[in-house]
């Protein structure tokens, strides 16, 4: 997980940048004697947060701590009985009455419908729309 990416963040010198590091250290490192500098660590890869400190980087930033981790925001919505799943690369319909999927590639023209068994938990059924995309 690249720290600097997921929080949109550089280690110039820009006012801004640092404010933002400043509070987020703060917050994250809260009984370091210099919180700023065990971030600068955190964000260089020469330290790792420990679970707690990403649910609260997550909640800080207003983000779930899978799009924190992934650094892949995905979103999940519903319409009369279709569950649309939509990903970086792709956006699939799930008909919950007939448990038919239709599939669509972002990247291509890909586009193809599949039936699913009703007992397929769903970070299986998310896996499987990945692994057909790619």
């Amino acid at each position: 997980m690249d720290l600097k990416k997921s929080l949109g963040l550089s280690l110039k010198k820009d006012y801004v940048e640092v404010q933002k590091i400043a509070e987020i250290s703060s917050l994250l490192y809260f009984k370091h004697k210099k919180p700023y500098l065990a971030f600068r660590r955190a964000l260089t890869g020469q330290r790792h947060l420990n679970a707690p400190q990403l649910v609260k980087l997550a909640t800080y930033l207003g983000i779930s701590e899978t799009e924190l981790i992934n650094g892949e925001t995905s979103k999940a919505s519903a319409k009369r009985h279709e569950i649309i799943f939509e990903a970086a690369n792709y956006k699939a319909f799930y008909n919950t009455k007939t448990r038919e999927t239709r599939l669509l590639s972002k990247k291509s023209l890909f586009c193809t419908r599949f039936t699913t068994d009703g007992d397929l938990p769903l970070s299986k059924y998310l896996n499987k729309l990945e692994k057909m995309i790619y």
